[in-house]
């Protein structure tokens, strides 16, 4: 093993232990049907792709406007241990639950995916995730 492999398998064990929350990200399977008869929807049906460890970081907010509604987008970074199972296989429109937190105000919050950060040598599995309030 080269000085740099083991350098960054290092790094990756040292994320991984700095992943103190738990998250489920699931994926939407199915947009769901309108019953015609009723006039009612039954919702979009999801599958969950990882359960497991993860670290949620901000990156950055910004207030825009639409219409005559503000509103503030917050883009942060979930970081998950590089060798979890299903890590590596997350997507755009994906979405993020934590389950479980160091910060409670973050349990049972729900963010998207909007796209996933790759570097040769990453110490762990990065993905952009926005988050829109009112």
């Amino acid at each position: 093993m080269t000085a740099l492999n083991e350098l960054v398998t290092s790094a990756r064990a040292a994320h991984a232990r700095l992943c103190i929350d738990t998250v489920t990200v699931s994926r939407v399977t199915s947009r769901g049907t309108l019953n015609p008869a009723t006039s009612t929807y039954s919702g979009p049906t999801t599958s969950a792709i990882y359960t497991g460890a993860a670290r949620l970081k901000r990156m950055m907010s910004k207030d825009t406007e639409t219409g005559d509604v503000e509103r503030e987008v917050a883009r942060l970074v979930l970081v998950l241990p590089y060798a979890a199972t299903g890590s590596g296989n997350l997507r755009n429109g994906d979405l993020v639950t934590f389950t479980s937190s160091a910060d409670a105000a973050l349990v049972g919050k729900v963010l998207t995916i909007v796209g996933p950060e790759h570097g040769s040598t990453s110490s762990a599995r990065r993905y952009t995730l926005e988050e829109v309030s009112a």
